[in-house]
Formats: C-alpha cells, structure tokens, sequence
C-alpha cells in the first residue's frame, strides 16, 4: 500500500496544476508548482499593480508576476518522462 501512494504521489508530480492532465512543455512557476505553456498563457490575470499584471498559481494561490512566456524556463525533466 505504501508503494502504490508512492506512485500516485510521484503520478501526481507529472500533471499540470491548472488543467490536471499530463504536463506538456511545463514550465515552473516561482512556487516551484508546473503548468503546461499553453495553460500558462491561458491563465487569467488576478490583478495589475503599478504597471505590472500579476497570476495566481492554480496549486498553492500564491502570487506570481506575469513574466514574458518566453522568461518561463521549460522544466526539461518533466518533459523528458
């Protein structure tokens, strides 16, 4: 039984925290939780501050600011597996 939570809990660490399925080209919010690119795009800004447009990760609601798509780094082991 504890190897079968291993695997759910490690199944887990492979899936997108806005769309739950399987990460597809993720990218690390600061928090450290994964999006898929295409979810990051599609994530709604929750608010602009000075100029700047601030997201909120689907995971743990921690605020983020929104940085050029470009600036997200593909995490490559994810995407690897």
């Amino acid at each position: 039984e504890l190897f079968v939570k291993y695997k759910d809990i490690k199944y887990s660490l492979l899936l997108c925290s806005f769309c739950s399925k399987k990460l597809f080209e993720p990218v690390n919010l600061p928090c450290s939780h994964s999006l898929c690119k295409k979810c990051l795009i599609d994530l709604k800004i929750d608010k602009y501050e000075n100029g700047n447009q601030y997201i909120n990760c689907p995971k743990c609601k921690k605020s983020h600011l929104r940085q050029p798509i470009e600036d997200y780094e593909i995490n490559q082991t994810i995407e690897y597996l």
